[in-house]
């Protein structure tokens, strides 16, 4: 940035923001805060694309598939979460750790890896549920 100049408004949280990331096709970006939530954002306009994603607590890491479609969110209360990242809608139950989800990573085929402060990693198949 050149100009040093904004190119959206800002994209508020209720809380501090912790994470975030942009799409694999930078059209659109996902923000992660302590005030529980996640936000999908588009990233030309700054505005939401979908209401927010509510967790049960802080949202500490996040990351977006490779294909774009899924959104995984790991929270301080142990579990991690995947969103359709088209309509926010959740995708399953959540994933459950003993202890605060510290990261997520999407690998190929929509492989989910995990980390947890109970001291494991983990790797999880996502996929969509049938309509």
């Amino acid at each position: 940035m050149a100009t040093g100049q904004p190119i959206t408004p800002p994209l508020a949280h209720g809380g501090e923001v912790r994470a975030a990331a942009f799409s694999p096709l930078g059209t659109s970006l996902v923000t992660g805060s302590t005030d529980k939530t996640a936000q999908l954002w588009d990233a030309k306009t700054g505005q939401p694309l979908v209401p927010a994603l509510v967790h049960p607590s802080p949202v500490r890491c996040l990351a977006f598939s490779r294909d774009g479609r899924f959104v995984a969110t790991g929270c301080f209360e142990s579990t991690a979460h995947v969103w359709d990242s088209t309509t926010g809608n959740a995708v399953g139950e959540p994933i459950k750790h003993g202890g605060l989800v510290r990261a997520v990573a999407f690998g190929p085929n929509n492989v989910l890896f995990t980390g947890s402060f109970d001291k494991t990693a983990r790797l999880w198949k996502v996929q969509e549920r049938s309509p």
